[in-house]
């Protein structure tokens, strides 16, 4: 359900932007008008969809089977609150993983239309805008398969998941470049935007299942600060490019921050075994 929620965030991206592209006149200042019908649009949505929303009475209970599956997919879940969580090394190796994803979608999309020009040159301004879009489209299909692939098989596997696509992506650019393929670097795209989709679904899920939802809504902001320091993955993008004239130097981080993604993963799995016997001791 997370990810059927995100996905609206990450098609909007794809949306707005082709919107703005059609309405904005290519004069200085012509932006701030377009920014301004954007926000009053925004404000109007928010207040007429505010009125279908009902929170759940008092009674309401999560059903039993619900319990049952996140106990399935994660053996250590425990309803901890918000000082509690920061107290547990899963948190903060989550918390890392996520810095270290979220920085390599920011990166790709970030540095998307230049990556695109590099390879496609000759392609119109147009195309490079759609093909630059899908990584949106990508990311918000994603975010329900991700969601939906957590409740499934787990922690472990989604996040192992994310981090290889983020690895073959990385691959699949660094061809695109060598071969100067412009069909490469769209399909690089749509993976890279798999992989970014993954992040978020995959964070409300973490938390959910790793920390209960009596105290969700602060836990999950909190994994939400990740992205203060994910922002500045597309800064370090852009300084590679202006040191090296390439944009192979972000391939090779998207790249690395995977593999660092990875190994934090195995931490984690490491931190959960540890604790899971642990807690089979204390109920002997």
């Amino acid at each position: 359900i997370s990810g059927i929620l995100l996905m609206g965030f990450g098609l909007s991206s794809f949306i707005i932007g082709k919107v703005f592209q059609a309405c904005t006149p290519e004069t200085i200042g012509a932006w701030r008008v377009t920014y301004k019908v954007i926000g009053i649009v925004t404000a109007i949505v928010l207040a007429l969809c505010g009125f279908f929303m009902e929170k759940p009475g008092p009674d309401y209970q999560v059903k039993a089977s619900a319990k049952e599956k996140i106990s399935a997919i994660n053996p250590v879940a425990r309803e901890l609150s918000t000082p509690e969580m920061l107290k547990t090394p899963q948190f903060w190796l989550y918390f890392v993983w996520a810095i270290l994803l979220s920085a390599a979608g920011l990166a790709i999309t970030s540095q998307a239309a230049g990556m695109a020009r590099e390879v496609g040159q000759g392609i119109d301004a147009g195309t490079i805008a759609t093909v630059v879009g899908l990584i949106s489209i990508a990311n918000g299909v994603s975010r329900v398969i991700m969601g939906a692939a957590y409740d499934k098989v787990g922690r472990s596997a989604v996040m192992l998941i994310v981090s290889v696509l983020f690895i073959v992506a990385g691959a699949v650019f660094i061809f695109s470049f060598s071969l100067q393929s412009f069909a490469l670097i769209t399909f690089a795209f749509i993976i890279g935007g798999v992989a970014y989709g993954g992040v978020t679904p995959t964070n409300s899920a973490f938390i959910s299942s790793y920390f209960g939802m009596k105290n969700y809504p602060l836990n999950f902001s909190m994994v939400n600060m990740n992205l203060l320091v994910a922002s500045f993955g597309s800064t370090v993008a852009g300084a590679l490019y202006d040191s090296s004239q390439s944009y192979v130097s972000t391939y090779i981080m998207l790249i690395v921050l995977a593999v660092l993604g990875i190994a934090v993963s195995v931490a984690i799995s490491t931190c959960d075994n540890k604790l899971q016997h642990k807690m089979e001791q204390a109920k002997n």
